[in-house]
């Protein structure tokens, strides 16, 4: 009688684990901090890991990203005691460079797209300045949005999933972040830093930036 040997099962049909979740996501945090993904991509990105069920469609999110990442990536991984998530060193954080965006009595809407500097500067009097970050790539790992809102507003738009951290003196203001967090300390990160006068700071994702265009759609406004 002559015995049949099983059909080996396909590599690409296997259930993944959540530690090969987190090492796809590792990998997807230096890609971004090297400059290779913008924030938008690796938000999306990150989130097509977490919905993963077998090792093929983990395979797709990262098929068009150099095989050198994954080694930098547990590289970095190793390193977390000298840097605060990938690409980022402690230490003070120096707001003189970078582009200023300003709105006095009007409104600023900026769409940042490509790689950007590691600080922007924002002056809002009176008036409404909005940054998109969603197809910003960061090649140091974060990015500091710094500046002074008087009465007015200053908006900062980020993909969903990315880390954001929101300082500075609030005086007699309202300051609202509307993400949802993710991978803290280990991705990129965008650190707010306003001085806010009786105005407003808000940090939202996209989520909540649809859902707000949404309703000023239903309403009739810009």
């Amino acid at each position: 009688m002559t015995m049949v040997e099983p059909t080996p099962a396909d590599p690409s049909n296997l259930r993944v684990s959540d530690a090969e979740r987190e090492r796809v996501v590792a990998l997807l945090q230096t890609a971004a901090s090297e400059g290779r993904l913008t924030l938008g991509e690796f938000g999306e990105r990150s989130e097509a890991v977490y919905e993963a069920r077998t090792r093929g469609e983990l395979s797709l999110i990262t098929d068009d990203l150099p095989a050198s990442t994954e080694v930098d990536a547990r590289t970095s991984h190793h390193q977390r005691d000298e840097h605060v998530g990938y690409g980022r060193k402690t230490g003070a954080v120096d707001t003189t460079s970078g582009r200023r965006y300003t709105s006095i009595m009007g409104d600023t809407e900026e769409r940042l797209v490509g790689e950007i500097s590691e600080h922007q500067r924002v002056l809002a009097v009176m008036g409404d300045v909005t940054l998109d970050l969603r197809e910003a790539i960061l090649p140091a790992g974060r990015v500091t949005v710094s500046g002074t809102v008087v009465m007015g507003t200053i908006r900062v738009v980020v993909p969903d999933g990315i880390e954001v951290r929101s300082e500075g003196p609030n005086i007699m203001g309202d300051v609202k972040t509307r993400v949802e967090r993710r991978n803290a300390g280990n991705g990129p990160l965008v650190r707010v830093k306003v001085t806010n006068v009786m105005g407003d700071v808000r940090i939202i994702d996209d989520t909540h930036h649809k859902k707000r265009s949404r309703w000023k759609s239903w309403w009739g406004g810009d």
